[in-house]
C-alpha cells in the first residue's frame, strides 16, 4: 500500500514558505510547502530527511495575516528525491485542531470547510 492510501484526511494545496530544522542535529534547510491536512504536511525541501527524522518546521502564514511564523512539530513519513533536494511527506505529532496550531488549522479551513471534525464549531 502506497502513502496515499493510508491518508485519513483529505490534503488541499498549501503554499507557504517553511524554514526546516532537524531536532536533533539541528541542521536548518529552506523549504516551500505544497499540501496540508490535519494529519500532515508536503514539503519541497533542500535537502532530504529519513524517514523518522523528527523535525521543527517554522511556517510563513504572513500572506493569512499571521505576522510570525508558527513552529509545528512533524515526523518524516516518506521520502522522495526530485532535483537538488527531496519531496517530504511528514506527520503532525498531534491532529491539528481548534486546540492544536489553531493558526494552520484556520487556513486549513479557510481552503477546505469541511476539514473541520463533525460536531465541533470551527
Amino acid at each position: 500500500m502506497g502513502h496515499s492510501d493510508q491518508r485519513r484526511y483529505e490534503r488541499m494545496p498549501f503554499q507557504a514558505d517553511l524554514t526546516i530544522e532537524d531536532v536533533d542535529s539541528g541542521a536548518q534547510c529552506p523549504g516551500r510547502s505544497l499540501n496540508v491536512s490535519r494529519s500532515g504536511l508536503s514539503f519541497h525541501a533542500d535537502r532530504p530527511f529519513k524517514p523518522g527524522t523528527r523535525l521543527k518546521v517554522l511556517v510563513d502564514l504572513s500572506r493569512f495575516g499571521h505576522e510570525m511564523p508558527k513552529p509545528v512539530s512533524v515526523t518524516v513519513h516518506w521520502v522522495r528525491p526530485e532535483g537538488e533536494g527531496a519531496v517530504i511527506g511528514t506527520e503532525f505529532d498531534l491532529i491539528l485542531g481548534p486546540a492544536y496550531h489553531r493558526e494552520l488549522y484556520g487556513c486549513l479551513l479557510a481552503l477546505c470547510p469541511d476539514a473541520a471534525p463533525t460536531g465541533t464549531a470551527t
